[in-house]
């Protein structure tokens, strides 16, 4: 029982990092339809290279974006969160954008920390043997 609490909390926690790498996709996106903002942001592209481009961010988004699941996520121009980002200003941007970074960082820990956990388990009436066996 414990082990598909486990697998549910695993879900829980991947589902939570795909809507974060989406807002931060949809605020990079935001950002390049503004002249003034940054210049190192291509033009919008609504397609899954908008989330995985996130990684050159480096920590901590280049690391949940390895350790998420992305099947299927990408942008898209009619998503609510990319309606109420459009007349926001550059700091308000700027803000949404750290604040997903300061998520990230804990979901990345507790993605990696529930990849360790969700090894296979052994059950306990089997024997380990330990003893080298002798080469033929």
């Amino acid at each position: 029982m414990r082990r598909h609490e486990d697998l549910g909390e695993k879900l829980a926690l991947e589902e939570k990092a795909r809507q974060i790498l989406l807002l931060a996709a949809h605020v990079e996106l935001v950002e390049g339809l503004k002249p003034d903002m940054f210049r190192d942001i291509p033009a919008p592209e609504f397609s899954q290279a908008a989330i995985t481009r996130l990684a050159r961010h480096g920590f901590p988004f280049a690391g949940l974006v390895r350790v998420t699941p992305l099947d299927d996520l990408a942008p898209n121009p009619t998503d609510q969160i990319r309606i109420e980002l459009l007349p926001k200003g550059p700091e308000a941007l700027r803000a949404r954008f750290e604040a997903a970074k300061a998520q990230t960082k804990d979901l990345l820990f507790a993605l990696v920390k529930a990849d360790e956990s969700d090894g296979p388990e052994m059950p306990a009436d089997v024997p380990v043997i330990t003893e080298v066996l002798p080469s033929v």
